[in-house]
């Protein structure tokens, strides 16, 4: 096939492939009418690329689009890529790599370092990996996503007292209750922090929860939540209006905490401040 552009004699290029993957993603791009300009461009081989990347990403993420702009993707996608965008989760190990992708430990690597490069799969933490968003066929939630870079953990404090409603600030770092050591994680897709909570029961008053999009993880009551808070931070709370005052915490809220559930939480903690603060919030729930 002849490249109409080209006069009799001058032959093919040899970056024909790549001008014809570029003439395609900028058809898919010019469906916006903010771009309708680059139909016109006279030689949209051309086009700088920073520019059709731009295009290529506003497409993605509009809802109506992101189905067939992956579909193009698909042609060019990483045989990794490919395979874990089929999968039910986008989220996998070198361990699901191996089990899934024939061949040797070194060209699994290579296939890895080629995704990783082209943006098309996001290294979290050594050997946890995920699809990048715009080639995810269902979003991956932070939530679910915490519980597997480190663990046995559940999503609590600030982020848990905001997933509730109890606490009116946004929260931008992931903060989870961990079994083991505390750690932190920077990754593409935030701050995940862990923070060690000693009790005798670690899942006591953690819910198992699902979303919209088949995501699951462990989340913390909000009772529960605001005991690890205070846990971590060494508070010195025995009066429930030192919360509100500090966090902005409805009162409205607490008052639907019942006693049987902070008397539970009183008995899986052996910490002296917790208990001091949970006695004082019992006693205030009895009158």
């Amino acid at each position: 096939m002849l490249n109409p552009r080209l006069q009799p004699g001058e032959g093919i290029p040899q970056n024909w492939r790549l001008v014809k993957a570029r003439q395609l993603a900028l058809e898919i791009c010019c469906r916006d009418d903010r771009y309708q300009w680059l139909a016109n461009y006279p030689h949209s081989d051309y086009v700088p690329k920073d520019t059709l990347t731009s295009c290529r990403k506003h497409n993605i993420f509009n809802r109506s689009s992101h189905i067939p702009t992956i579909f193009v993707k698909n042609k060019d996608m990483n045989r990794l890529t490919k395979q874990f965008f089929q999968a039910p989760t986008g989220v996998f190990t070198q361990s699901d790599v191996a089990a899934l992708i024939d061949g040797t430990d070194f060209s699994r690597h290579g296939l890895l370092k080629r995704a990783m490069s082209a943006g098309e799969i996001l290294n979290i933490r050594r050997g946890l990996y995920c699809l990048a968003p715009e080639f995810q066929k269902k979003p991956i939630s932070v939530y679910s996503l915490a519980q597997r870079i480190y663990g046995p953990s559940y999503i609590s404090m600030e982020t848990a007292l905001s997933h509730h409603g109890w606490i009116p600030e946004a929260v931008y770092t992931c903060t989870c209750a961990s079994f083991g050591n505390s750690k932190e994680f920077e990754t593409p897709l935030g701050v995940f922090s862990y923070k060690r909570v000693p009790q005798h029961t670690f899942f006591h008053d953690v819910q198992r929860c699902h979303d919209e999009n088949g995501n699951v993880f462990f989340m913390a009551s909000p009772a529960k939540a605001l005991v690890d808070y205070l846990y971590v931070h060494q508070l010195k709370w025995t009066r429930i209006d030192e919360p509100i005052a500090s966090l902005r915490i409805d009162e409205d809220e607490l008052a639907c905490v019942k006693a049987e559930e902070l008397k539970a939480l009183l008995d899986n903690y052996s910490n002296g401040r917790v208990k001091r603060f949970l006695t004082g919030w019992l006693s205030e729930v009895k009158s």
